[in-house]
């Protein structure tokens, strides 16, 4: 490994719209000795022939291409190309600030951790949508605090030690993947500092992007994040426990109602309101849980209670609603 060098991974797929934004925000970097390791997951349109172009001006950028295999298939192949010290995640559809590479690498070596947790900022046509930062984590680095902080789930607002991810690999699913292999890697038991600064920018509006997209592998997935959490908790305080798993399986659970109705959702209102009985049954949420539950908003809750009560076809027809609204 090559001492505080950055390998920065970034998978492909058909991002001809999006990647040259992406590379350039990294060419930006007032931090210079990183690695751009472009894992190309089966393009057919014209996303290599961009990389290329950047990749012959700038010898700092790899490519590489496999037959199409997903995501964290790509992922998984990157990590055995790396040769920095630290590891940093990056969307091909996304941009980051240009400070984020020197901020982030700082602070890990002045705080001798294995990861660093920053903000990002999640952005719908341009504009700012939500962001998440680690105001109140300098002194608390809890998982508690950092769930709550939705800081755990994705992959893009950390920097990690190539060595804390050393046997790490992604599980090959279409979503969620970030959080599963987040949340496996807890149980190394890593020390995590905290920057709190907003230096990511997460772009919703990619064609096809999953957070707008039905997935029926969704419930199996948030189940299986709960069970990993559940290991990853053994011998945590048990009042520390109990809260951690009530906002985990609250939030699951609101993951599941937003799955359920999206507009390319094929379930009928009958198979919604089966989706959704099944999965509060396995998380055995109560009414007061969702009620007196920190770190869920009221809306979350109103939309978590007409669930709980059966109540489907007014929760359908207040999607409907919003999802006008968005249209006018």
């Amino acid at each position: 490994m090559k001492k505080n060098m950055i390998s920065v991974i970034m998978p492909l797929y058909n991002a001809e719209q999006t990647v040259k934004f992406a590379i350039e925000s990294m060419l930006n970097q007032t931090f210079t000795n990183w690695e751009l390791i472009c894992m190309d997951d089966g393009s057919t349109d014209e996303t290599a022939v961009i990389v290329k172009m950047f990749q012959e001006k700038d010898d700092r950028i790899q490519y590489f291409y496999q037959k199409n295999g997903g995501v964290s298939a790509a992922r998984n192949a990157a990590l055995g190309k790396i040769s920095g010290q630290f590891v940093f995640f990056m969307d091909c559809d996304d941009t980051c600030d240009k400070d984020l590479l020197s901020h982030t690498i700082r602070r890990i070596l002045d705080t001798k951790s294995d990861i660093v947790v920053f903000g990002y900022a999640s952005l719908v046509d341009g504009k700012q949508l939500k962001e998440a930062t680690p105001v109140g984590c300098e002194n608390d680095t809890s998982l508690k605090k950092l769930i709550k902080n939705n800081l755990i789930s994705v992959l893009y607002n950390k920097l990690y030690t190539a060595y804390i991810l050393k046997n790490m690999r992604f599980y090959s699913t279409t979503i969620g993947e970030d959080y599963l292999f987040n949340l496996n890697l807890l149980q190394k038991k890593p020390r995590i500092a905290t920057l709190n600064e907003k230096l990511y920018y997460y772009n919703l509006d990619t064609i096809g992007s999953l957070y707008k997209t039905y997935s029926k592998d969704r419930n199996y997935v948030l189940r299986k994040q709960f069970k990993i959490l559940t290991n990853v908790l053994l011998g945590y305080d048990a009042l520390d426990k109990e809260e951690i798993l009530r906002l985990f399986k609250i939030r699951n659970m609101s993951g599941v109602i937003m799955n359920a109705y999206r507009e390319t959702s094929p379930l009928n209102l009958k198979e919604v309101g089966n989706s959704i009985t099944d999965e509060y049954r396995f998380y055995s949420i109560k009414f007061k849980e969702i009620f007196f539950c920190e770190g869920v908003s009221k809306q979350e809750k109103l939309k978590l209670l007409l669930a709980k009560m059966h109540l489907f076809k007014v929760l359908g027809e207040l999607y409907q609603i919003k999802r006008r609204k968005k249209k006018v």
